[in-house]
């Protein structure tokens, strides 16, 4: 039976699905059909009221021996693993299943005790004007995406260079940089035969999803595959950032991106009080309708 692995984000535009396609080149691994994004973890909330209902129903049969809460959480992940490998061919080792959201990432040996998960990070500058050029997302909200992601991932692994041992944390830099060798380093750690990646693939891989290639006539971005140009640089999408905008990105996220080794400049004044102007507008934002507020954040 193939083995369910996972692959995790810091935000979306960081490199989920240029990894998830190099997975993809190994002929022992697959990526479920029909499901882009898994977004497994995301609502725990909701699941641990469910499973808070059934502790307090089972509490209520005296001297039996009802099910932990841990072995409840293990039987849906069960579950939950057994509906997205049944998606995948069946002829593959590893299934591995993506998501660019990392919330509750702390929480996945809980459901998936026998899976593994890479984290790709990249430097939130690059994350943030990616976003706003894909989806026209205010730059406060993408910053504000960014930094939570990097929050739920710096709490599921406590040092950016010591992570645990279920979860592997990948810089999307050192990816495009050298990408056959960290591919081959995320191969073996979901126990791959690194034998089997076919190397000479990758060079010619298509781009998918880029913010500043993958354009359709109407200006949104596809995800189509289009061929790679000699000039593809996704590494410095900030590079023609104001000061103003520096600033308001390193009061909103600029310690989360040093703590992955990112830099930031110093934080203002002016760009602290409009961070908590801003926050307040995402607060207010945030409680409305999930339609509305789509709309309003640039999230559609």
């Amino acid at each position: 039976m193939a083995q369910l692995q996972f692959l995790f984000g810091v935000a979306p535009r960081s490199g989920t699905t240029f990894l998830g396609d190099l997975l993809a080149l190994h002929p022992g691994c697959e990526l479920p059909d029909g499901v882009p994004e898994d977004g497994l973890l995301g609502p725990l909330g909701h699941l641990d009221r469910y499973v808070g209902e059934l502790e307090r129903f089972w509490e209520s049969w005296p001297d039996v021996s009802t099910p932990e809460r841990d072995e409840v959480f293990r039987g849906i992940g069960s579950g939950l693993g057994a509906m997205l490998l049944a998606r995948a061919s069946g002829e593959a080792d590893v299934v591995v299943t993506k998501t660019p959201f990392p919330a509750n990432l702390d929480r996945i040996g809980a459901l998936f005790p026998d899976s593994r998960g890479v984290v790709i990070v990249r430097d939130g500058r690059s994350v943030v004007e990616s976003t706003v050029r894909t989806w026209g997302s205010p730059f406060d909200v993408a910053a504000a995406r960014f930094r939570d992601g990097a929050r739920s991932i710096l709490d599921a692994i406590g040092s950016i260079n010591h992570p645990p041992a279920h979860l592997r944390v990948v810089r999307y830099e050192d990816l495009y940089a050298d990408t056959v060798q960290t591919a081959l380093d995320v191969v073996d750690f979901f126990g791959l035969d690194t034998g089997h990646f076919p190397v000479d693939s990758v060079d010619a891989m298509p781009v998918r999803g880029s913010s500043t290639i993958s354009t359709a006539a109407d200006g949104d971005v596809h995800w189509d595959a289009v061929d790679k140009p000699a000039d593809f640089a996704p590494t410095e999408r900030w590079s023609s950032w104001t000061d103003h905008q520096h600033e308001l990105f390193a009061a909103i996220a600029g310690a989360e991106n040093r703590a992955f080794g990112y830099e930031s400049v110093e934080v203002s004044t002016k760009a602290r009080g409009l961070d908590a102007a801003l926050g307040a507008r995402r607060r207010v934002v945030d409680a409305l309708p999930p339609t509305l507020r789509d709309r309003l954040s640039g999230r559609t």
